[in-house]
């Protein structure tokens, strides 16, 4: 296994007691596991907040301070991320005063419990195991991100061409009723400054077209002798 700096890769572990922190941070890394000591609840809850990948704690750290900030954290998780939290429990028979109160506080979360002296072959296989189950979870928490960018682009292309036949159905809305007003002699009424240029351009258009009927030359002539001339052959006309 290979070093990174993500955070979120990390073993972070608390193991204030004796040469604890020592022993164990020698055991991960030279099994490849980038681990890091927290020297405090603080500082492991600080750290925690910039991603781990699985938490190490030894028995004796399960105070009652722990075990609620622990039981807090765990619980505001979002809805893909379950934390592997192992404990590691003294030597000695029968469960603890600790172990007990950890498991009222700690019920339903992702917790393996093992009790020292633990192989080094064990501790390093439970942790490769539950490193794996997180990653497994930083994939359902990058599909599910993808959804929501998909989803919000989604709604955002619905609203724009919503907008864009909003506004065309307007704009075709005034055209109706421009057109209806021409022709039933009605005033025409032009919303906004836009209308009215657009008025304006269409009075010019009209002008155009009855100066065009109306001054042609081949209409310039009224009447019935009109249509005859209009109906003779051009070189009948013409003699």
């Amino acid at each position: 296994m290979t070093i990174t700096d993500d955070p979120g890769e990390r073993v972070l572990f608390f193991a204030p007691l004796g040469r604890d922190a020592a022993v164990i941070a020698n055991i991960l890394t030279g099994a490849g596991i980038q681990a890091e000591a927290a020297d405090g609840i603080g500082a492991l809850f600080d750290a925690l907040q910039e991603g781990a990948g699985a938490l190490l704690l030894t028995e004796e750290t399960l105070t009652g301070e722990m075990l609620r900030r622990l039981d807090a954290y765990l619980g505001a998780q979002p809805r893909w991320s379950d934390l592997p939290v192992i404990i590691l429990l003294s030597a000695g028979p029968g469960p603890t005063a600790m172990l007990a109160g950890a498991t009222v506080l700690l019920p339903g979360h992702n917790v393996t419990v093992l009790r020292r002296p633990v192989h080094t072959l064990t501790l390093v296989s439970v942790l490769e195991s539950a490193l794996r189950a997180r990653r497994r979870q930083y994939q359902v928490r990058d599909y599910l991100q993808e959804r929501e960018q998909q989803a919000a682009l989604l709604e955002r292309r619905v609203a724009e061409r919503t907008a864009e036949l909003t506004y065309a159905n307007a704009i075709l809305q005034e055209q109706r009723e421009f057109v209806a007003s021409v022709q039933q002699g009605a005033p025409v009424r032009v919303p906004g400054e836009q209308g009215r240029e657009a008025l304006a351009v269409a009075e010019q258009i009209l002008a155009s077209i009855r100066a065009h009927r109306w001054n042609s030359p081949s209409l310039s002539v009224a009447g019935p002798r009109a249509h005859a001339e209009l109906a003779r052959p051009a070189a009948k006309r013409a003699a």
